[in-house]
């Protein structure tokens, strides 16, 4: 009973005892029953004002009225409950992200039915993500504290923080959610756009390859003409096919064959591509490759994309006259094979070489040199090189060079399965 109907059953009772009061007619009578009427006054006064009580602590607000108005304003949905897995919070941002009413979400308490609940599904995915995400990565996680990064079927990508909080003597679970849709949404759409051009472009890139390539350079007043569109033409398909297989990366749809091939083979076709810069630059080229290191388990045709983007780094951003040192060996400590790729060129500086993995990132000094870069070169031959299992370090000097060192697995044994497509043997 609410305050409202027990306050007209209260007057209705107190009215009937005074009449049944006005007639009596004994004095002790009517002392007992004026008593009687103090006392029903005193306990009826008493339940309204355990009614009052209840009815004001159902309209109190979690928080003061400044701060819940504040936390309203805030974009970032935010979540508070009890152990007991009941609502006692959200902003409106929360209400937004999970397509919900307010007083649909407050005071329930969440259980697994609201994963076969379709209205509750982003209710769901923000409690049970392990059930209905499409993919989990774990960030950071601690007894109070965890981060999330939650993907379904590529419409949602959210970051979801779970912590703990005490407010007015009261402990509290907290979900902040970070939407990160939008902002996946258009690197996707950038990425198919390239992915698009990329494809149509493959297929009349390599025909204009075979017709250059069926010219007889010796009826060339200047067979170094001939060269230099080769050389084009191989570095333009290169970059479309590095589009190609970042997308794949990207959307992970890659697949890493693993097989024992040779590395010096690998080596020098990367090279071949790049001798019309070699002759134009004058560059020295030393290679040496340990007998123990030549043949080992990777990815033929894509631990070309891994070396090719050193090696011509090695050399477009080389000064005229210099070296290029590649050295393969296998490492006595570990079982991985050592490539090392030393240069002396522009070199990087230590501000940026920490950038330099980045997607699209190109050093200040790259671009005067090379305007034309796109840098998708650094970014595709270090993700490939995760994806191998290896290890990168890099020392740099400006104007003394630059020296890469990767450590690649020598063996199929210590590539995962489960992410690594690859005959066992």
């Amino acid at each position: 009973m609410n305050k409202e109907k027990f306050s007209i059953v209260s007057y209705i009772i107190l009215f009937l005892i005074a009449i049944v009061l006005l007639f009596l007619q004994d004095f002790n009578q009517l002392k007992l029953g004026i008593l009687f009427l103090i006392g029903v006054i005193i306990f009826f006064s008493l339940i309204w004002l355990y009614l009052s009580k209840e009815e004001l602590f159902k309209k109190k607000k979690l928080f003061f009225e400044e701060l819940e108005d504040f936390l309203n304003l805030v974009s970032t949905p935010i979540c508070l409950y009890d152990d007991n897995y009941k609502i006692k919070f959200i902003n409106k941002a929360f209400t937004k992200l999970v397509e919900l009413d307010k007083e649909n979400l407050l005071n329930i308490e969440i259980g697994t039915w609201i994963v076969k609940t379709p209205t509750y599904f982003n209710l769901a995915l923000v409690f049970f993500p392990s059930i209905t995400a499409s993919s989990i990565e774990v960030l950071e996680t601690s007894k109070d504290y965890e981060v999330i990064n939650v993907e379904w079927q590529a419409k949602f990508y959210w970051t979801i923080i779970t912590t703990k909080i005490i407010f007015r003597n009261e402990k509290y679970n907290c979900k902040i959610i970070i939407d990160k849709t939008p902002l996946f949404s258009k690197e996707k759409e950038e990425l198919e756009f390239l992915n698009l051009i990329a494809h149509h472009l493959r297929a009349p890139l390599n025909q204009i390859k075979w017709i250059l390539e069926s010219i007889d350079k010796n009826k060339l007043d200047d067979p170094s003409l001939l060269d230099n569109a080769l050389f084009i033409i191989d570095k333009t398909i290169f970059l479309t096919e590095s589009i190609l297989i970042i997308n794949k990366i990207e959307t992970k749809k890659i697949e890493v064959n693993v097989q024992k091939n040779d590395i010096e083979e690998l080596i020098k076709s990367a090279l071949a591509l790049l001798t019309y810069s070699i002759k134009e630059k004058k560059l020295k080229v030393q290679i040496e490759i340990y007998e123990n290191a030549k043949e080992f388990y990777f990815d033929k045709n894509l631990m070309f994309f891994i070396l090719f983007p050193f090696l011509e780094n090695a050399v477009d951003y080389n000064k005229e006259g210099g070296e290029i040192f590649v050295e393969i060996k296998k490492l006595e400590e570990r079982p991985y094979i050592l490539v090392k790729i030393k240069d002396t060129g522009i070199g990087i500086s230590e501000k940026e070489l920490n950038k330099i993995f980045a997607k699209y990132f190109r050093s200040e000094r790259a671009k005067e040199l090379k305007p034309t870069g796109f840098g998708l070169g650094m970014y595709l031959a270090y993700n490939l090189l995760l994806l191998h299992k290896g290890d990168i370090k890099i020392k740099s000097k400006e104007n003394e060079g630059t020296e890469i060192i990767l450590e690649i697995p020598a063996y199929k044994e210590i590539y995962d399965y489960n992410l690594i497509n690859g005959n066992k043997s």
